[in-house]
């Protein structure tokens, strides 16, 4: 097929044919050969290989019986921008209707010989092996490493480094390795749509899922998914879970939910992610309805942190009445530093009040620890995700994927730490009411009983039980008593949570029954008798409930579409945030007016400079250009400059 024909019914933005081109260059000699090839492909990749040890690039370009046409690359002019296609992306050509042309022909005896049909380029060699698409490509074995450093959520900088390591002569480029990326997430979606794929791979892999479609049922509008081993780790650590949004990690511009929960070893664990197609009350309560279908049977998590989200707020009561709800200091703290630098004036006066007024203000046992145990757990939890997200551009089953690895790592960690526990006795664990305690419960626990025991060394009066009420643990008071009578503490003593080193829950460590209570059990059962009521029902019930059934058993073969891009933020574009000039700007809009009508024309009186139009009833003073005489709210409120010194103290701050 000629490569100049073009699609009759596209529109194509012809280019310039005085296109500035190269002086012709001869090749001829290094193509003028009588030896003859045994086949057409040794013929072929003999003039392909010699044209690139010259710097040039030479393909097939069409084939008759007994004949091969070779091109240069560059041959033909280029169609031009397609005018019907709008995009940003800028593009462009390498062609130049490069007259230089091979062929090769099959004689009577069966070998192929060469012929030069027009050995000219005009157009000058490559210099780099960068710029020859052959050299650059990657190779089968390159191709590999590439698949294997994907899968293992290795950056595409990192992967070519790793290739370069490999071979130092490479002339592979960044773009090759996210070209052969997205090839192989191509071969692993086999032709499905982004949501078949994601649900294919969550049915797969075990994982629980829920998700919401909009009004038209055609796409999806909110989704959550758990991994089945973070599932097994909240039956055990249903205690104090943790709630925020990340932003930035997906194409859709959704806000990413994650939902976090804590080990007695100290770390933590993501137990699901949500795309939430909106902050709003109704949507929260969704999502914590979904939580609550994978906790243990009638319980609620103690402690539920979070940050201070209006409609995350509202929808928790509603949801887990009896939990309690703590803000994270975190976010207290910065919102704190945001608002007192909008009131003093300056950001660096607004950390300062949160470093040393606000931080006296907070700085206490209680909240001290509570600060080093989130800033450990939580902000780490975030820091994670978004090393394992990496991108703010993929899909959802992108970040599925990511999750995936991310919960293998760390149910892998946990079991290092759980091992650690149950084997290595810590030097700092030297008291005797604590023997019994060591190997049957977490470092975590024993490291803040050693420090509650210090603390009763330097002021014995000074507890406050608060490590009993709050972690379940044995307070200064309980320990004086302990080592008063010679006695020890046991495993049993204390909350279960410190004393729970396994990561698979063989039973409810909260339930005191014999045997475990089967949740597979239960909901089969109850699934039965939904069967036996739903028998009864007219035929449209019946076929609603079959098409559902067909949906849930065949994930890969849904309907449903990703969800639409959702909007930012933001305010309106015809609502403008300008503030009003201060008077020390109006003096310079002034003094530039005075010196650019300066000159033949003579300076503009006042009447000139401010029109009587703009003292018309109605108009804001604020628009009025210059400074009215006397003083005005405006200029008797106080500026902080960052050389003054603030007396916060003396300064009311709401």
């Amino acid at each position: 097929m000629n490569p100049n024909n073009l699609d009759p019914n596209e529109v194509y933005i012809d280019v310039d044919e005085d296109i500035e081109t190269f002086e012709l260059h001869d090749f001829s000699e290094f193509f003028t050969i009588s030896t003859a090839f045994d086949s057409k492909d040794a013929l072929v990749e003999w003039a392909m290989n010699m044209a690139i040890s010259q710097g040039h690039e030479i393909r097939r370009q069409s084939y008759h019986e007994g004949r091969q046409y070779l091109t240069c690359k560059r041959a033909y002019k280029s169609r031009g921008k397609n005018a019907n296609v709008k995009t940003s992306r800028k593009s462009g050509s390498i062609k130049c209707k490069c007259p230089f042309a091979l062929w090769g022909k099959e004689g009577r005896d069966g070998l192929w010989r060469l012929t030069i049909k027009n050995g000219n380029h005009n157009h000058n060699p490559h210099k780099y092996p960068q710029g020859l698409r052959s050299l650059s490509r990657l190779t089968e074995e390159q191709r590999e490493v590439t698949k294997i450093l994907k899968k293992s959520h290795v950056k595409p900088k990192e992967i070519l480094h790793h290739l370069r390591q490999m071979n130092p002569d490479t002339a592979a480029a960044l773009r090759d390795v996210y070209n052969e990326s997205q090839k192989i997430r191509r071969e692993e979606m086999k032709g499905k749509t982004v949501i078949q794929h994601l649900w294919h791979e969550l049915s797969e892999s075990g994982y629980s899922k829920w998700h919401r479609t909009n009004p038209a049922g055609d796409a999806v509008q909110d989704v959550m998914f758990a991994h089945p081993n973070s599932i097994k780790l909240l039956q055990l650590f249903p205690y104090v879970i943790l709630m925020d949004c990340t932003y930035k990690t997906n194409r859709y511009e959704m806000p990413l939910l994650e939902i976090i929960g804590v080990t007695p070893v100290g770390r933590n664990f993501t137990i699901a992610v949500a795309f939430m197609s909106r902050e709003d009350e109704d949507t929260y309560a969704w999502t914590l309805r979904c939580l609550r279908d994978i906790l243990p049977i009638g319980i609620e998590p103690e402690v539920i942190l979070t940050d201070r989200e209006l409609g995350l707020l509202k929808a928790l009561p509603n949801v887990f009445p009896h939990s309690h709800h703590m803000l994270c200091l975190y976010h207290i703290n910065r919102n704190v530093e945001a608002n007192a630098s909008k009131f003093l004036g300056n950001t660096k006066l607004g950390v300062l009040f949160r470093r040393t007024v606000w931080a006296k203000l907070v700085e206490s046992e209680t909240e001290e620890e509570y600060e080093c145990n989130y800033r450990e757990i939580v902000e780490s939890a975030h820091r994670a995700s978004k090393r394992w997200i990496q991108t703010s551009t993929g899909a959802m089953d992108t970040v599925q994927n990511a999750l995936d690895a991310q919960v293998d790592l760390q149910i892998n960690e946990l079991k290092v730490e759980n091992e650690s526990s149950r084997t290595v006795r810590m030097y700092s664990t030297s008291l005797s009411c604590f023997g019994a305690l060591v190997y049957n419960v977490s470092h975590k626990a024993l490291d803040l009983l050693d420090k509650e025991y210090k603390k009763l060394e330097k002021n014995p009066d000074s507890c406050n039980c608060y490590l009993r009420r709050t972690h379940g643990l044995p307070c200064a008071c309980m320990i004086a008593v302990k080592i008063a009578e010679g006695d020890t503490f046991y495993p049993q003593q204390l909350h279960p949570f410190w004393r729970t080193l396994v990561v698979e829950p063989n039973s409810d460590p909260w339930e005191d029954e014999e045997e475990p209570f089967d949740r597979n059990v239960a909901i089969k059962k109850v699934l039965l008798d939904e069967f036996e009521k739903l028998s009864n029902k007219d035929y449209m019930s019946l076929k609603n409930a079959a098409d559902y059934l067909r949906d849930q058993n065949n994930p890969s073969s849904t309907h449903l579409q990703e969800p639409s891009f959702v909007k930012a933020k933001g305010r309106p574009k015809n609502n403008s945030m300008k503030r009003n000039l201060s008077g020390h700007e109006h003096m310079m809009n002034r003094k530039s007016e005075v010196k650019s009508s300066s000159g033949s024309k003579g300076r503009k009186t006042p009447t000139e400079r401010t029109p009587q139009s703009k003292f018309e009833a109605g108009t804001p003073e604020s628009k009025v250009k210059g400074r009215p005489r006397g003083r005005t709210k405006s200029t008797e409120e106080s500026v902080v400059t960052a050389g003054d010194r603030v007396n916060f103290f003396s300064t009311q701050w709401y």
